[in-house]
Parts: structure tokens; sequence; C-alpha cells
């Protein structure tokens, strides 16, 4: 699925800059700013799923923010979430990582 998922933005890239080299190179230089504005928020929480690893097995987190932690996991999981103001598509791939216990 990733594969077939690469393969075809690069087309669609490859048709960009076919058509318009000049607007494909400026929207792939807005593109990396982005990242790099998002690139230290990313390498915190990185840091911090490696400490959670490190100190907590993946039973203890599943108690605490898993399914069965009821509503005090999901407020806590709230919580830390808007405090660390990390963007959507970080977060929930990061949670599901401590959810299934398999850093990658």
């Amino acid at each position: 699925m990733n594969i077939s998922l690469y393969a075809f933005c690069t087309i669609l890239l490859l048709l960009s800059f076919y058509k318009d080299k000049g607007k494909t190179k400026k929207a792939l230089k807005k593109s990396w700013k982005a990242f790099e504005n998002i690139l230290p928020q990313f390498l915190v929480v990185i840091l911090f799923v490696g400490i959670l690893f490190a100190i907590m097995n993946p039973e203890m987190i599943s108690r605490i923010i898993g399914a069965d932690s009821g509503w005090m996991g999901v407020f806590l999981a709230a919580i830390v979430g808007a405090v660390t103001l990390i963007p959507g598509f970080v977060a929930f791939p990061t949670a599901a990582l401590l959810l299934q216990g398999q850093p990658s």
C-alpha cells in the first residue's frame, strides 16, 4: 500500500514538474519550509515516546490510555495532547504506536 501511494505521488509530482517547473519548485520549497517548522515538535514527540517505552511496558501504557482506561484515560490523553500542541498527523500515529507497544 505504501509503495503504491509513494509511486502515485511521484507520478503526480513529475506531472506537475512537466506542466510548470516554476510552480512545482515553489511548492516544494514551501513544503520544505513547513516540514522544517514541524520538525522540532516531531522530534520532541519521538523523544517522548522513546522515553515512555524505556520507562513503561506496553501493558502499563494500555492501562493508562487504552480502551479499558475509561474517561480518565481519555481525559489524560486529551490533556497531554493539548499541552504538547502537536499536529494530528503526528499525534494519531504516535498514540497508535504507544497502544501497540511496538517501537519502530
